[in-house]
């Protein structure tokens, strides 16, 4: 049996990596971007943290039962997360194995799903931890994409990825088939 992920799994796999660190990497504020360039700021923004309206938009993301560890982490969580569903996740995944919060879950039309958890852990810690306590049956590799370390890996006919940011990590999951 081909082990190896088809190509329209390790696109998806990719394009989830890639959505995740545009995300990251356009995270920082106005003002934080003006004080790396030197220039003052144009405007507030309207959620800029402190602001009425990034108080309004944590209140109702409170509402909604976004667990208040994660409003830092993903400021875009909306609604209950609920780890079942994640259909993916196979049953035997160690979703304890980091100490941390379960912060949401999606899923794309085509299939990907995630799930991410708000940590105080590193990323190294992260993986490791992970790593540690997935079962013998799955098959893992660490390895540096560019963005730093993450974890690739099937389990049984789902392929999976972790990746990880300051505060949080993500694990990605597709059918293998």
């Amino acid at each position: 049996m081909n082990r190896r992920p088809s190509v329209r799994i390790r696109a998806t796999l990719l394009l989830g990596t890639a959505v995740f660190s545009s995300t990251l990497l356009t995270s920082c504020s106005d003002s934080e971007a003006a004080e790396t360039s030197g220039s003052d700021p144009v405007a507030e923004s309207a959620g800029e943290p402190g602001s009425a309206d990034s108080d309004d938009l944590a209140g109702a993301q409170l509402d909604s039962g976004v667990p208040a560890e994660c409003l830092e982490a993903f400021p875009a969580a909306f609604g209950e997360p609920d780890l079942g569903a994640a259909t993916l996740l196979p049953a035997d995944w160690p979703s304890d194995a980091v100490d941390g919060t379960l912060c949401q879950t999606s899923a794309t039309g085509n299939g990907l799903q995630v799930v991410d958890w708000a940590t105080d852990a590193s990323g190294s810690e992260v993986l490791d931890a992970v790593v540690a306590a997935l079962p013998s049956s799955y098959e893992v590799t660490r390895k540096d994409e560019g963005l730093g370390e993450q974890l690739d890996g099937t389990a049984g006919d789902v392929w999976f990825t972790v990746i990880t940011r300051p505060g949080a990590y993500t694990v990605q999951l597709a059918p293998a088939s």
